[in-house]
């Protein structure tokens, strides 16, 4: 249980009795923070991570997303831009700067495209197939990038489990 079941019931089914799902919710909220307070953060897991948020914007968010009753989809995804932007300025551009700086301009140049894609001011104004292509370009520069660094490729199937 999480938000899009909370979502759903108060924006899509217009329901208010929401109780048991909010407090799910903060449970999970709470445990995830425990959690985090001890994660190790891998950097072949990050980049996975990366790989992952660019496939959802593109394969399942570009169509109305997964916010759709409440309407914060575009939102969901500039914020997932804007993690995978994140992830790559702290964890990897140093290294892909030093060892292969043609591949480091690439994965900037597909992040900003992302981003320019999803910098609209209204769902309606997404355009779902540019968008799935970028993500897909961003998948791609990753997956051919990531040795350069020693670290596996993402493979199409960690990025959809």
């Amino acid at each position: 249980m999480g938000f899009h079941a909370i979502e759903a019931k108060l924006f899509g089914a217009k329901q208010t009795d929401v109780q048991q799902e909010t407090d799910a919710l903060i449970f999970h909220l709470e445990d995830l923070y425990v959690k985090v307070q001890h994660l190790q953060l891998l950097p072949q897991r990050l980049l996975n991570g990366m790989a992952r948020l660019a496939y959802e914007i593109g394969e399942s968010k570009a169509d109305g997303g997964e916010s759709s009753f409440s309407g914060t989809s575009l939102n969901d995804m500039r914020n997932n831009v804007d993690g995978i932007k994140v992830a790559y300025q702290t964890i990897f551009a140093g290294a892909f700067d030093s060892r292969d700086p043609k591949r480091a301009a690439a994965i900037r140049e597909k992040i900003e495209q992302l981003k320019a894609l999803v910098d609209v001011s209204d769902l309606k104004k997404l355009e779902p197939e540019k968008l799935r292509i970028a993500g897909e370009g961003q998948i791609v520069v990753l997956q051919t990038a990531a040795p350069t660094i020693g670290l596996r490729s993402p493979s199409l199937e960690e990025i959809v489990q």
